[in-house]
């Protein structure tokens, strides 16, 4: 087959899905689409409002000046000054740094990137 554009391919693959889809299995009276009608499809969720993301960590001491450093950005994050000198999990993703001390968030932040800046949430 030769295809001149990408929806010509596109539909030409969504015809040999249904094709595959609706043809019995061999020894078996039953389609993938039958199994997925009866089996699963009463089952499945709805997708996540929010995208997933990939979440990174490290575990650090917080520092005199009631902050954590955060070694990939190298920048440094608020907690509350209860937790100065303990070590804590700071959870980050592109968007938001998390720190935990005994799995209890003790402070969250959008992410800056902005190298030797301090983000304080002040209070």
């Amino acid at each position: 087959m030769t295809f001149h554009s990408l929806r010509e391919l596109n539909e030409a693959a969504w015809e040999l899905l249904e094709k595959h889809n609706n043809t019995p299995f061999q020894k078996r009276d039953t389609t993938r689409r039958q199994l997925f009608n009866e089996i699963e499809k009463s089952v499945l969720l709805s997708l996540p409002v929010n995208r997933y993301e990939l979440k990174r960590y490290q575990v650090s001491k917080v520092e005199f000046n009631h902050h954590v450093y955060l070694k990939e950005d190298k920048h440094y994050y608020s907690v509350p000054y209860q937790y100065t000198g303990i070590k804590v999990k700071t959870i980050y993703t592109n968007r938001v740094v998390e720190i935990f001390k005994d799995n209890v968030r003790i402070a969250i932040h959008q992410r800056n990137r902005r190298p030797y800046w301090y983000t304080t949430i002040k209070g």
